[in-house]
Order: structure tokens, then C-alpha cells, then sequence
């Protein structure tokens, strides 16, 4: 199996078994609970622009959200030049609550700002786990408190995904 496909699968996985962890059951409240906002499609229109970011549509993130996005939000704009949220799917339940947010940053990803987005992510007190590089694919795992963060893409491409889990 292509590393490309390992790092898809386990951050499906992850994200998948943060919400099903943190949903478990009947939401907390009228209103919360699973929440979903489309992703923008990051291939350029023909005859537009060949930078995906140029033609993304940002959104904004849940209030559940808001801290995590502003952190990361601020990093990937720090090591890429810019970074649009363009799409989330977050989760609130009895057992804590889970957020997966898709960007799509300026420049292109390379190796060298996979790294300065670890070391800016372990700046702000997270510690890493787990995580590097295969074939064109990275993913990181970090904790910090009570709190899980992954952030995975692939090399040459726009795209990171950051999921983001907190227990009760």
C-alpha cells in the first residue's frame, strides 16, 4: 500500500473514531452534535488560475472550533504565505467533542515547511507522538493536555487536514 493511501486511511480512521468517541450517543444539547460544511474542491476551474488558493472559498469554523482554527489557522499562514479553511466536519457529545478542518494553503508543500509546521505546532505546547514522512504523504500526531491533534497532507499539493479531539 502507497504511502499516500496509509496517511488517507489513518486520518479517516483517526477523525472517524474521535467523532464516533466523542459523539457516543445523543447529543448534549438541542443543536449540537454532528455539523458539516462542504469542502471546497481545490482543482482550478479550466483556464483559471493554477493555484488552488487563488479559487478556494473560504468558510468560517463552528464556535466550537474557533481556538484550534485560530491557532492553526495562524501557523499555516505563518509557513505558507496564506491558508484558507475551506471545509470541517466536527462532532459534540457525552464523551468529549472532535473537529476535522480541511485548509488550502498558498505554496505548495514541501518537506522543508512540513517541518517548521512541527516545530510551530510543539512551539505552542503540544508534544509530538508519532508521525512523518512517506512516499509524497506526511502525518503528525501531537498531544497537549487532554487534547489530540493530527494534521496530515501530501508533498507538492495545497491541501492539510487537521483533526482535532478533546475528551470530557
Amino acid at each position: 500500500m502507497d504511502g499516500k493511501i496509509k496517511t488517507v486511511l489513518l486520518l479517516l480512521v483517526l477523525t472517524s473514531v474521535l467523532l464516533a468517541g466523542c459523539s457516543g450517543g445523543q447529543p448534549e444539547s438541542e443543536g449540537e452534535g454532528v455539523g458539516a460544511a462542504e469542502t471546497t474542491p481545490t482543482e482550478p476551474p479550466s483556464g483559471g488560475s493554477s493555484n488552488p488558493y487563488d479559487t478556494a472559498n473560504e468558510v468560517s469554523p463552528p464556535s466550537e472550533a474557533a481556538d484550534i482554527h485560530n491557532m492553526v489557522k495562524s501557523i499555516l499562514e505563518s509557513v505558507f504565505g496564506g491558508a484558507k479553511l475551506t471545509g470541517y466536519l466536527s462532532g459534540q457529545g457525552t464523551g468529549g467533542k472532535g473537529i476535522s478542518l480541511v485548509y488550502v494553503v498558498r505554496d505548495p508543500i514541501d518537506s522543508a515547511k512540513i517541518q517548521e509546521l512541527k516545530n510551530r505546532i510543539a512551539s505552542q505546547g503540544y508534544t509530538s507522538l508519532y508521525g512523518g514522512m512517506e512516499d509524497n504523504s506526511f502525518g503528525f500526531q501531537f498531544m497537549k493536555d487532554n487534547n489530540v491533534l493530527l494534521v496530515g497532507g501530501e508533498i507538492d499539493t495545497h491541501e492539510i487536514t487537521v483533526v482535532w479531539g478533546q475528551g470530557s
